[in-house]
């Protein structure tokens, strides 16, 4: 892919020349033009992903002035995979080939529309983020693994996902006994960050919630990271004060996985 990528990078001033000589007749403004050698200046000099956007804004610029200049749709198509916006790069190129529709490189740009395609299904987005954390706790959908020594999956009993509630994750976990050694249950709402999801919770061994030699509370932090759409990590942080609270405590970190069934 790092081949085809650069093949692309490489001949788009190419087929700029060509398209623009072919375009010269439909009147393209000297401003659009500008805009597109900007564009492909700013993409002379990009490093990193982040670096193309300022390219995206430029060619966009010239697609403003001249929306049926097929040499713009190209070089967006062309940056905007660079930049990891596959959907956006998927349209501009099949804009680019009703522009064209006999360009010598059909073919392979309709292979590499349907690869940016797939891409973009599986581009985890703010929303699918929120998706699949709201899903982790239905046991139907998702398998949860302990990845390092002592991470039993029995042990995060405490910890419920239980739905999606607009922007936020409502979780359900037991927080404790009462005095009759009946499980009390809270909840608390959380805000994810993109991928990530922490949060902290509290169990209480006593119904008083003071110390008892059973050694209450128990601290847990825990934070989710989504690699794919398949595959989640978790790791949760146990503080358990042995003598007082927060003094002298027990730490002891665990590792899970959530694998899509």
């Amino acid at each position: 892919m790092k081949k085809t990528r650069a093949f692309y990078l490489v001949i788009v001033f190419a087929v700029s020349v060509l398209l623009l000589t072919a375009v010269n007749a439909q009147a393209v403004s000297e401003e659009a033009q500008r805009h597109m050698v900007r564009g492909q200046t700013a993409v002379e000099m990009a490093k990193v992903p982040a670096d193309y956007d300022l390219a995206i804004e430029e060619f966009t610029k010239a697609q403003s002035l001249a929306p049926d200049w097929p040499e713009v749709y190209y070089n967006l198509g062309v940056v905007q995979e660079k930049a990891g916006k596959f959907r956006e790069a998927a349209d501009s190129l099949k804009r680019y080939l009703q522009l064209v529709p006999k360009a010598p490189d059909t073919e392979s740009l309709k292979n590499l529309i349907t690869k940016l395609e797939f891409k973009a299904e599986q581009t985890i987005t703010d929303e699918v983020a929120l998706d699949i954390f709201g899903s982790l706790g239905n046991s139907s959908m998702w398998q949860l693994k302990g990845t390092t020594p002592g991470s039993d999956p029995k042990e995060i009993g405490s910890m419920r996902f239980f739905r999606r509630d607009g922007q936020q994750i409502i979780i359900a976990y037991e927080s404790g006994v009462d005095s009759k050694n009946v499980q009390k249950t809270e909840t608390k709402r959380v805000t994810p960050h993109g991928k990530t999801l922490t949060f902290d919770t509290i169990y209480f061994l006593c119904s008083d919630r003071s110390r008892n030699e059973d050694g209450c509370p128990i601290w847990r932090s825990f934070s989710l990271e989504i690699v794919s759409r398949r595959y989640v990590r978790m790791s949760i942080k146990v503080v358990s004060p042995e003598i007082k609270p927060y003094i002298d405590a027990a730490v002891a970190n665990f590792s899970y996985t959530f694998q899509k069934k």
